[in-house]
């Protein structure tokens, strides 16, 4: 009786001794088991990893737009050479720069053989005399106007010369009048003398004087008027040159 019971306990010893042991085993897998839960944890940092490249890749394509922009410049080199060839002169006109024939002077703007007489007796008086008068202007056909009374139409040619200064009174006018006007410059010689007599008449008697001591002297189609210290000398060069 004891054996048995001594077998029975040897066999419920030898039981829990067994289920003890497979209960190790079956703890042994799950110890093992754990490091699998670490290998999930160490693999999620890989999806970070593969993604950072990707974001970099566009930063790349970025120099690829900038290569049209430096090709700009080329085109526009040849057209700054057209101006250029432009601004060569040609050579026509330098064939227009010449005068024409119609801008040359006509004949009727020179000098005609008259006036240059009356000029040249003039100069001759003024060189002669240079001593007895004073320094003279040459008047235009708006001073013969103003002055005479007379109109440059009615002479073919004249010289009028009155004093640079107010004083003194002197004055020479050589003329050739045009025909049938020898009248109406000759009233326009003697009220040009008669304003000068009743300027000087209130002022200088000394100029009144030579204004009353004036000669008008007529020589064929010439006449002259004379407001000098000595106009008889005046007049005697006048008629020496036409006599010429």
């Amino acid at each position: 009786m004891t054996k048995k019971i001594l077998s029975l306990l040897l066999a419920l010893a030898l039981v829990f001794s067994l289920a003890a042991c497979s209960g190790s085993d079956d703890k042994d897998p799950d110890v093992s088991a754990s490091p699998e839960v670490g290998d999930d944890v160490t693999t999620s940092p890989e999806i970070p990893e593969s993604e950072a490249p990707e974001s970099e890749a566009p930063e790349s394509e970025a120099p690829e737009s900038e290569a049209p922009e430096t090709e700009a410049p080329e085109s526009s080199a040849p057209e700054t050479s057209a101006p250029v060839e432009s601004t060569q002169p040609s050579e026509p006109p330098a064939e227009s720069e010449q005068p024409s024939e119609s801008e040359q002077p006509s004949e009727s703007e020179q000098p005609s053989e008259s006036e240059s007489v009356c000029a040249e007796i003039y100069n001759s008086i003024a060189a002669q005399l240079s001593g007895s008068l004073p320094s003279f202007m040459a008047c235009g056909d708006s001073d013969l106007s103003g002055l005479y009374g007379i109109a440059a139409s009615m002479l073919h040619a004249y010289s009028l010369n009155i004093p640079l200064m107010v004083v003194p009174a002197s004055e020479i006018f050589i003329a050739e009048v045009a025909d049938g006007n020898m009248d109406a410059v000759k009233a326009g010689i003697e009220a040009r003398k008669q304003a000068l007599l009743d300027s000087w008449s209130q002022y200088l008697p000394e100029q009144y004087e030579l204004v009353q001591n004036a000669k008008i002297v007529e020589n064929g189609s010439y006449i002259i008027f004379v407001v000098a210290e000595d106009p008889d000398a005046v007049v005697e060069i006048f008629n020496a040159a036409l006599a010429a």
